[in-house]
């Protein structure tokens, strides 16, 4: 998103999927495994919520930067849009590859995120998957300084009668 608030497509940022779990379907239940790279990290997905994601895909993309794995990668079209053909079923890590020229400059990395593919399709009473999974992860105009300097942030935070309020 730019200065205000409107979204923003950014063109040519590269955008890699790393495979962390098998899916399996038995008796009606999903569950994941983690493939061996990543068995280490003793993650469970069952029960995950947004924090306990956003914590574990750090961890795997350490994990990953770590062993020097890969996976597949696109860049970003005109439209801001990378597409992934032909993924295994499985849990997924989304990952910005930071490249010379990228618009470093101008834009923040999005943070690692886990993504299932197939999903599971709530959209009706049926039990359907969805294979054409779509993210929409934000990047934010970070205007870094050209003179030399650094930029520094910093977020106070106060207390008043139980209520905590942030100001960056």
């Amino acid at each position: 998103q730019d200065e205000n608030e409107n979204t923003v497509p950014i063109t040519g940022v590269t955008i890699e999927v790393i495979k962390v779990a098998k899916l399996s379907v038995s008796g009606g239940s999903v569950s994941y495994q983690l493939v061996p790279e990543f068995s280490a990290s003793g993650i469970s997905f069952s029960g995950m919520n947004a924090a306990s994601s956003n914590q574990a895909a750090a961890l795997l993309k350490s994990m990953a930067n770590t062993k020097e794995l890969s996976g597949q990668t696109g860049k970003s079209d005109t439209h801001g849009r990378a597409t992934f053909h032909d993924l295994e079923p499985g849990m997924y890590l989304v990952l910005q590859k930071a490249e010379e020229g990228q618009m470093v400059s101008v834009y923040s990395e999005i943070d690692p995120f886990l993504v299932s593919v197939p999903l599971a399709d709530t959209s009706s009473d049926e039990n359907a998957w969805n294979y054409q999974v779509e993210t929409y992860p934000k990047a934010e105009i970070t205007k870094k300084p050209t003179d030399g300097s650094i930029l520094v942030k910093k977020r106070l935070s106060i207390l008043n009668e139980g209520q905590e309020l942030e100001l960056t």
